[in-house]
């Protein structure tokens, strides 16, 4: 399979900041980029999301305190290898904008910004390859309104993201998903194979976490249109996501575009309710419970556990009064029901 490799350079900057204390001016020193991408080098595959990894990013300052909401800390990344749009942890003192794109993630010291180091890990994919003139991205730091100054004086050091441009194993002209009685059917079509080997199919509740459900032998080699299909039996209740993983016969492989089928959602009641003490859950095996939450009128978490016994969930430390009650099975389904206290 012929392999291309592309290269994009990552700029990485230093700052350094003078702040005002006691009427003197003191300079501070902040290297704001010492960033790199985890692993250095992504397989992309065009407009089809592959290869996953980590972009690694600090801001170290040497002495001085910024006051809060007076920095800005602004973290580019490279339009082929954005930020994935999942959650990661932001560091203490750190707030990010909701307005932060996968491109251009944006920060504020939410607090004063003293000798700790903002770090920050932020999950990126590759979702396409790079063959242009390399792109300057990396870290900054802005003063937006605080009692220090610019000094002018960039220290620039250069680092690189790989980006491999893979020949797909199939030309994939369509792929759909469709509900059919209690069964859920997915249909594809190729235009073309080369060493291709099999089409794993995938399910998903929430689109993290993905469970393989079958497979379907490819054609391997063909340049004539090629029809496949696979049903879904046992669909989950209420959303499911689905995606092929075309493997080819070295193990390389893509995933296809997500497609999505609808099904009634689980029926869950609660009994008694209302209750005293304990209440039970009808439509759903304690065992399928990944989490059960209750919450307040005003939306303050009450109650929260990972597990449901036999005799149900114990409220007996609650108040009386009306509360939500939500709960989350292994498939990631989510129910909410209304729950009375009354004693």
């Amino acid at each position: 399979m012929k392999k291309t490799n592309y290269y994009l350079g990552l700029a990485l900057l230093g700052l350094s900041l003078f702040v005002s204390e006691e009427s003197r001016a003191q300079q501070i020193d902040i290297n704001a980029g010492y960033g790199n991408y985890d692993p250095g080098t992504f397989p992309g595959y065009g407009n089809v999301p592959a290869a996953r990894g980590i972009f690694y990013s600090s801001a170290g300052k040497t002495s001085g305190v910024i006051p809060p909401y007076t920095a800005q800390l602004t973290i580019a990344l490279a339009p082929e290898v954005p930020w994935t749009g999942e959650a990661f942890t932001i560091p203490p003192g750190w707030e990010m904008d909701p307005t932060s794109t996968p491109t251009n993630l944006t920060f504020y010291n939410s607090t004063d910004w003293t000798t700790e180091d903002p770090y920050f890990e932020i999950p990126v994919r590759a979702i396409a390859a790079r063959s242009d003139p390399a792109a300057s991205v990396g870290t900054q730091v802005f003063n937006i309104g605080g009692d220090w100054t610019d000094d002018g004086l960039f220290n620039t050091t250069v680092s690189s993201v790989g980006v491999t441009d893979i020949n797909l194993p199939v030309t994939l002209i369509s792929f759909s998903a469709a509900k059919e009685g209690k069964t859920a059917l997915l249909y594809w079509a190729t235009s073309e194979e080369t060493n291709s080997d099999r089409f794993e199919i995938e399910r998903s509740a929430n689109g993290k976490q993905w469970d393989k459900i079958g497979s379907v032998p490819s054609h391997r080699e063909s340049s004539t249109l090629q029809n496949y299909s696979f049903p879904d039996d046992e669909p989950m209740p209420g959303q499911n996501l689905y995606r092929l993983k075309m493997v080819d016969q070295d193990n390389t492989f893509a995933y296809s575009v997500i497609r999505r089928v609808t099904t009634e959602g689980r029926v869950i009641a609660l009994y008694p309710n209302p209750a005293a003490e304990f209440v039970k859950l009808d439509g759903i095996a304690p065992a399928s419970v990944k989490n059960v939450e209750i919450l307040s009128h005003n939306g303050i978490s009450v109650y929260q556990s990972a597990a449901v016994s036999t005799e149900g969930i114990d409220i007996k430390k609650l108040a009386p009064g009306a509360y939500l009650l939500k709960i989350t099975d292994l498939n990631g389904a989510l129910n909410t029901q209304k729950l009375v206290i009354a004693r």
